[in-house]
């Protein structure tokens, strides 16, 4: 379960069933995210490899179909751009996420050090995922997802 870190993140489903906790510091800050169903702890998602404080933000979908999880010091070597965003569709038994991401959004800013997905946000309604950085505070990306 969570370390003794000082920063977590939390987000819910719509009817409180599914809960998320963020901990970005985990595993000397690869970072973990831990599901919460119906009040018992039901699973541990890790970063895929080596992933930059992973579980920096999270939010799920209000149906809980989807888990959206933010790693911020994620280094892209090959444009040395810094954060991502993990989608993760949830199990077809419901209370848990498969442990492979559905969709990976990458640090689409030509600004290498943006902490990408330092804020996320989704809207279940129009299906879209607002994702901030922490270095451009006025500047939001956005992305749909699919029910």
């Amino acid at each position: 379960m969570p370390t003794t870190s000082t920063q977590y993140s939390l987000a819910g489903s719509a009817d409180g069933s599914i809960i998320a906790v963020g901990d970005p510091h985990a595993s000397s800050n690869q970072g973990s995210v831990y599901i919460i169903n119906n009040g018992s702890y039901t699973q541990t998602l890790t970063a895929p490899g080596s992933r930059g404080n992973f579980g920096y933000a999270v939010e799920i979908s209000d149906d809980a179909n989807y888990l959206f999880v933010s790693a911020i010091s994620y280094l892209d070597t090959t444009t040395n751009k810094t954060g991502i965003v993990y989608v993760y569709k949830a199990n077809a038994s419901g209370g848990s996420y498969n442990t492979i991401p559905y969709q990976i959004i990458y640090n689409p800013s030509d600004d290498s050090d943006l902490h990408f997905g330092s804020k996320i946000k989704v809207d279940s309604q129009s299906q879209t995922l607002y994702i901030r950085s922490e270095e451009h505070t006025s500047e939001l990306q956005s992305h749909s997802f699919i029910s």
